[in-house]
């Protein structure tokens, strides 16, 4: 441990010893901190001693005329520190009208100090944000300067892109008022135009906006009404604008959803819009006029959520004069946005620079596009355009591609209402299956809104989030915890009682009750896991985490679902699962280390009974009568405390017994159809009846390869009719003690190649397996030759093609190349009386005269092989059985 760590760790043992903080763990507020030791006592102890210590470094300037631009600089420094924002030096040198050498001098006193910090050269911030906290408090004790005074110094003098968190800040701790806050802000703009200024500005004031919101919300009396853990919940329907009377939703979130949507929807008082107004017409126009594609989108995405002055529709009606010259990137994202603010100024500017010129557009910067065409129906007008998926060792996943084409069709054709895209291979046909295409997409325009809309919808939904939330990770664990530490015993000894015949007292389901309360007060903190541990950011879990979700599930439902079996056991099996799932990603993922070494033991102990509870369902399934029926004589002989341990024993070792049952009824049914195979099976927890869930492996010995394909084309449907339709079946041919994974079909209904499952059945029982390289390596070069054929049938890849697609083509012929050349090396030495017919069929799909995944497509679909797919199954047969 690193000496810093040890003195942080060292403090907080004796703070916590003598009872001076509620942190359950040192390392959280010692991130918090940044290191600072007078930050962590503070955080720790929400002490006086920093404030004492500042009071007096302040306090020493105020009496002291010569140290008065100290005072100025700090305040500045202190309203940039607060904010996480920073100060241009050159700039408040121009602000406070002083000289390079006296902010100089100034400065350095001031750094010397730790007061404030200059985080890269020609700029300077505060220490600490809770340092900068009190020392806005401390510098602004006198009667001038004003904090508006100050804060409008400060405006002046940061950075454009750093107005957003100065005003964010500013606003949402009510530290100064809206009239007040644009007060400072419209002179720069009037005075420095500059469209980045202009959307750092409106973002800063749109979570204001979304601050009051939110604060309003909070404090109403329909939110009051609900358990702080449905907030959220309530919260996400509001800001949605779902419409919840026709759903089973309970009277108080319906009352606080539709309460959010009131406020939401309301922009009579939005500060965007009062700041619009504020501005010289000028001004303003020439600001939106001038700007650039990037600026310009920064400024239409800050809009999101407020109507549109008519000032500003008529500046956007002037169309920007290098529209088809940029990247094709900003021009989707600034047609997207303004569609979404003023869709019938969108369609004006689609129209004044040639709709055919933007999808010309897409055809040039666009990778694995098809042709981009409109066409009208019956529900609107539909811009469409198709993905080539013809390189899929290469291209992206087909869905988000897709769905990216669909979002730029949509920004790019205002006037369109739906946009159409499948990905296609080389002849045209959607890619995949008919019942299970790869990629079909039919979306209309509200279903995809241009990403400003759910950026600003989720800003109101972790603005909420952060407001409910723990107040630490460390108190979110502690809390989490101790409630767990209760509820397990007592769930406990509910079923042990249960079990044994008895009525279980009614202070246990008292107990379960309270917990229940304490577990709907107990919210997601507003960090992550990774940046709580000091080792990463991550993203923070605003909704219900696995950790909580577990305390909330495991309890009353817990039994009353148990006490109705053998109804929907089924269904208890699988919610059961889940919840040990939820098990082990919550001791996976949680950062225990913050309260401790590790994650609770009481974790495993709720695990374990939750596996007795699922096992002991299956049993009442298989049995079709309630356990306590099922296991009377066992567990009123049971002594108290241990019905649970004593019944699932017994519970085990009837499943045990009826699945060696069920294998031998296989074996039965093989024999019977003279069918000679050998059979396994395994447990699976994943699948839910009939229980004991399992796997089952038919291992089919034959004398070859061919006798193998010949017995698997004969025997496969046989075979499962052995076994349970709701059961995974996996067939696998082994000749002479040796496995063939290449040649296993798994599956339910039907069976499909499954190598890698079949690899995992080997390896599970010991048993040898053919690895099969050459065959692999051969199907890895016949995939590259087919891409590369049907790139050169479609003209992808050609060098007037997007960048993207060369890449990729140059890419694919220097991997083809190496394999190719890899292959013909091991075809010489093993199989040389192969290599004239895996020659042939390499250059006829690499020159693109056979579609591979056309006809693989066809024999899916069909089931009945084409001349050239029987060739490759005869070529990989026999590379399989040289590779034995």
């Amino acid at each position: 441990m690193e000496p810093d760590n040890e003195l942080a760790e060292r403090l907080w043992h004796e703070l916590r010893e003598a009872g001076k903080t509620d942190w359950a763990g040192w390392r959280e507020p010692w991130n918090l901190s940044d290191g600072f030791l007078l930050e962590y006592v503070h955080i720790l102890t929400h002490g006086r001693r920093m404030r004492d210590l500042l009071a007096d470094q302040v306090a020493a300037r105020i009496s002291d005329p010569a140290r008065s631009l100290e005072l100025d600089i700090l305040r500045s420094g202190a309203w940039a520190g607060v904010a996480n924002a920073e100060i241009d030096v050159s700039q408040l040198m121009s602000t406070l009208a002083v000289s390079e050498a006296e902010l100089s001098r100034a400065l350095q006193r001031l750094i010397q100090e730790h007061l404030i910090r200059s985080p890269s050269p020609g700029a300077l911030t505060g220490l600490h944000q809770l340092r900068s906290e009190e020392l806005l408090h401390l510098t602004h004790q006198t009667l001038l300067p004003t904090l508006e005074t100050s804060f409008k110094r400060t405006v002046a003098s940061v950075p454009a892109t750093d107005l957003e968190p100065l005003v964010t800040n500013t606003l949402s701790a009510r530290r100064l008022s809206v009239s007040a806050v644009l007060n400072c802000l419209i002179p720069r703009l009037e005075r420095e135009p500059d469209a980045l200024a202009l959307a750092s500005a409106l973002r800063g004031l749109g979570i204001g906006r979304i601050s009051a919101g939110v604060d309003e919300w909070l404090d109403s009396p329909e939110v009051r009404a609900l358990p702080r853990t449905q907030i959220g919940a309530a919260a996400m329907f509001g800001i949605a604008g779902i419409d919840l009377r026709s759903l089973d939703i309970i009277p108080e979130a319906l009352a606080a959803s539709s309460r959010l949507q009131q406020i939401k929807g309301s922009s009579e008082d939005d500060p965007r819009r009062l700041l619009i107004d504020g501005m010289s017409s000028s001004t303003l126009a020439n600001l939106i006029k001038k700007a650039n594609l990037a600026s310009l989108n920064e400024i239409l995405a800050a809009l999101v959520g407020t109507p549109l002055t008519e000032l500003i529709r008529s500046a956007l009606r002037q169309v920007p004069t290098k529209l088809l010259n940029a990247d094709l990137h900003f021009v989707g994202a600034v047609m997207s946005a303004l569609s979404a603010l003023d869709r019938e100024t969108a369609i004006q500017w689609a129209t004044k620079v040639g709709q055919e010129k933007l999808f010309a557009m897409v055809q040039v910067e666009t990778a694995w596009v098809s042709p981009v065409s409109i066409e009208s129906a019956d529900d609107g007008v539909i811009v469409r355009c198709d993905l080539w998926y013809v390189a899929g060792s290469v291209q992206e996943n087909p869905h988000d591609a897709v769905v990216s084409l669909c979002e730029l069709l949509l920004a790019l054709c205002p006037s369109a209402d739906i946009a159409m895209s499948n990905a296609i291979i080389a002849n045209g046909e959607v890619a995949g299956l008919a019942e299970y295409p790869l990629a079909t997409k039919r979306i209309p325009r509200e279903n995809l809104p241009p990403p400003s809309i759910p950026q600003w919808n989720r800003q109101w939904l972790d603005l909420i989030s952060r407001r409910v939330a723990a107040p630490s990770y460390s108190d979110y664990l502690a809390r989490g915890v101790a409630i767990l530490e209760a509820l397990v015993p007592t769930l406990e000894k509910i079923f042990d009682a249960h079990l044994r015949g008895k009525d279980a007292l009614g202070g246990l389901f008292e107990k379960l009750n309270s917990l229940n309360a304490e577990t709907e007060a107990l919210t997601p903190p507003a960090v992550s896991p990774l940046k709580a541990s000091g080792v990463g950011s991550g993203d923070v879990n605003t909704s219900i985490t696995k950790f909580q979700n577990l305390l909330h599930s495991a309890s009353v439902n817990l039994i009353k679902r148990f006490a109705k079996l053998p109804e929907q056991a089924g269904a208890y099996i699988a919610w059961l699962s889940s919840l040990i799932v939820d098990i082990d990603t919550a001791i996976a993922e949680e950062p225990w280390q913050l309260i401790g070494s590790g994650s609770p033991p009481t974790l495993m102990r709720l695990k374990a009974l939750l596996e007795t509870l699922r096992l002991l369902a299956g049993e009442s399934n298989e049995r079709q009568e309630p356990p306590v029926k099922t296991w009377a004589s066992r567990g009123k002989q049971a002594q108290r405390n241990n019905a649970l341990r004593a019944v699932t024993l017994s519970a085990k070792a009837a499943g045990e017994k009826r699945l060696a049952q069920r294998k031998a009824g296989i074996e039965r049914l093989a024999k019977a159809a003279g069918v000679e195979m050998d059979f396994h099976l395994r447990m699976n927890t994943k699948s839910i009846l009939p229980w004991p869930p399992a796997d089952v492996l038919a291992l089919l010995p034959v004398t070859d390869i061919e006798v193998a394909m010949i017995t698997l084309i004969e025997q496969t449907e046989l075979i499962r009719s052995l076994v349970d339709s709701s059961v995974n079946l996996t067939i696998m041919p082994f000749i002479d003690g040796i496995a063939f994974p290449a040649l296993a079909k798994s599956g339910y209904q039907t069976l499909f190649p499954d190598i890698k499952g079949a690899v995992t059945w080997a390896e599970e029982i010991g048993l040898p397996y053919a690895q099969s390289a050459i065959a692999r390596l051969f199907g890895e070069v016949l995939s590259l030759a087919n891409e590369l054929g049907s790139m050169d049938r479609k003209g992808l890849g050609a060098e007037n093609r997007p960048e993207q697609e060369v890449i990729a083509r140059r890419s694919l012929e220097s991997t083809f190349s190496m394999k190719n050349e890899e292959l013909t090396r091991q075809l010489e030495a093993f199989a040389s009386n192969l290599q004239t017919d895996v020659s042939d069929l390499i250059e006829y799909l690499r020159t693109g005269d056979i579609d591979f995944a056309a006809e693989a497509q066809q024999v899916i679909g069909s089931g009945v092989a084409t001349e050239m797919m029987e060739l490759i199954d005869y070529l990989t047969l026999q590379l399989v059985d040289i590779g034995r």
